[in-house]
């Protein structure tokens, strides 16, 4: 998350069309970031169609938890242990392997980053509102409204945020999709709202700020119509970096056990299952553990790519 430090430097502008064909000319230039962009588009792709794509089971296995010698796909008997009693690895069936119960690795790796992308881009939009809205408030408002607000974050900002959501997943005792996108929402929102209240300290200032003020604008107005459009380049580009991290953070939480449970799949889960036989089963650790690599590596590169396009330091 220190990359969004740099968000920070992005100076207020008007969200003008000369401006926005600028930044596309430059993120155009920028090969990393579109082909970040166009495998991002192909996982969501793959996710959003996973029951048109996958063809085998994911969740339950098609020998009711029993390991037998071949199962029954598409009227053919197909292998799903060797001679030594292993799940299959790669082959022209299952590309990427069976598991221990064997179902189809490719088709959990697919079913899983359905439910990764999901539980990031949900959190991703939790942290976006309570840090937009606090950020805002406490920068627009100012004096003791911003000291005692700026106060609360920084105390947040001090406990390590894989302890605290550990802790929170302990006390809900449950651990449902909704529960791990409140949990990584809520101790990631306090990075976006350090870079609104910067921004919005500067923008509050400014001349049309003024003038909407002095056209009888409410406070909520000012705030939210006049001051937030002009915040939408740091936005974008948290955003793209704030997935990115919250893959890895539910990754952290299910591979512990705290986040999502099977047999739902998830790409933290898989690698968990398969731990403890990566040395004999490398397939059911390796898929997922690539999975992960490649889509934070993606909005990693689409983040740094907005980054330099949306700054209008840059010409």
């Amino acid at each position: 998350m220190s990359s969004t430090a740099d968000n920070s430097s992005f100076a207020a502008i008007e969200p003008t069309s000369s401006f926005r064909q600028q930044a596309w000319q430059r993120f155009r230039r920028d090969r990393l970031a579109i082909a970040g962009g166009l495998l991002i588009l192909l996982f969501i792709a793959l996710a959003s169609a996973a029951p048109l794509v996958v063809k085998y089971g994911t969740q339950h296995s098609p020998f009711q938890q029993h390991m037998m010698d071949k199962i029954t796909v598409g009227g053919k008997l197909i292998d799903v242990v060797d001679d030594d009693g292993l799940p299959v690895g790669p082959n022209r069936v299952f590309l990427f392997g069976a598991d221990l119960t064997g179902r189809d690795v490719l088709s959990r790796v697919i079913y899983g980053g359905r439910v990764s992308l999901l539980v990031a881009l949900l959190a991703t939009a939790v942290s976006l509102f309570i840090g937009l809205v606090w950020g805002t408030v406490a920068a627009y408002y100012g004096g003791p409204v911003d000291a005692t607000l700026s106060r609360l974050m920084e105390l947040m900002m001090a406990f390590p945020i894989l302890l605290l959501a550990i802790a929170l997943a302990s006390a809900m005792q449950t651990s449902s999709l909704l529960v791990v996108v409140l949990i990584i929402g809520f101790v990631n929102w306090t990075y976006i709202g350090r870079i609104v209240r910067g921004q919005v300290l500067t923008l509050r200032k400014r001349e049309f700020v003024e003038a909407a003020r002095a056209l009888g604008a409410g406070d909520l107005h000012i705030m939210f119509r006049v001051i937030l459009p002009n915040l939408m380049a740091p936005l974008i580009v948290y955003t793209t970096l704030a997935v990115a991290g919250n893959i890895l953070f539910e990754t952290a939480l299910s591979f512990l056990g705290l986040g999502v449970q099977p047999p739902t799949p998830s790409w933290g889960n898989m690698i968990r299952e398969g731990m403890s036989y990566y040395n004999v089963a490398w397939w059911i650790t390796v898929f997922p553990g690539l999975a992960i690599l490649f889509t934070v590596l993606a909005f990693n590169l689409l983040g740094d790519g907005l980054r330099d396009a949306l700054d209008p330091r840059l010409k």
